[in-house]
């Protein structure tokens, strides 16, 4: 808590940078923060009874949607870096990493009696939508570039997270009944795409 409170390089509008003291001087905002840091920081948070600390980490996500999420409901995978990043062309794994992040700050809100963040609920409205209207109705996975369907592959990681997410959000009251044959097709899609490596290996 003390470097995200008082090292971490900070972009103008507050976000915490990625690439932390590496290159203090040119902050830069990568959405894989929000659950390599929101998460560790927002369990502590809760472990600890630390409201202060929570309100500040759920203020990154606010930052971060703000910054990255464009108007299709997906996130951009990063800003102010060095490679530019292509309009229009959305990574399944970082935005899952958004998705299982995001509710999970919800959750905790929730669960300490908290009014859950709007800012929050927002960002997740549109990218939970985006999510739900993307996955391949073949598999029930997701493609690494969801934004451009079949040009590369479907990628098991990004859906776990997008099935764990979405989870997160119907347990707690933020997703409707309509995530839930998303998630069993998440989960069908994983079995298949798990046992057919299984006999691929033997």
């Amino acid at each position: 808590t003390t470097y995200f409170r008082d090292e971490a390089p900070r972009t103008e509008s507050g976000g915490i940078s990625h690439m932390g003291t590496v290159f203090p001087d040119t902050p830069t905002l990568w959405l894989d923060s929000l659950f390599m840091v929101g998460v560790t920081l927002g369990r502590w948070a809760e472990l600890t009874d630390d409201d202060a600390l929570l309100a500040e980490v759920v203020a990154q996500g606010g930052v971060f949607a703000a910054e990255l999420q464009g108007p299709e409901g997906w996130f951009t995978h990063a800003t102010g870096w060095v490679i530019d990043q292509t309009p229009g062309l959305y990574w399944a794994r970082g935005n899952g990493w958004v998705v299982a992040a995001l509710h999970d700050l919800l959750r905790i809100q929730r669960t300490r009696g908290l009014t859950p963040d709007p800012a929050l609920i927002a960002a997740l409205d549109a990218l939970s939508a985006a999510v739900v209207t993307s996955q391949d109705p073949a598999t029930g996975l997701w493609w690494n570039l969801p934004s451009h369907p079949g040009d590369l592959y479907l990628e098991s990681s990004a859906s776990m997270l997008f099935a764990y997410g979405l989870a997160t959000g119907w347990r707690y009251g933020f997703r409707g009944d309509e995530v839930l044959p998303v998630i069993r097709a998440a989960i069908a899609g994983l079995e298949t795409a798990a046992l057919r490596r299984d006999s691929q290996d033997r």
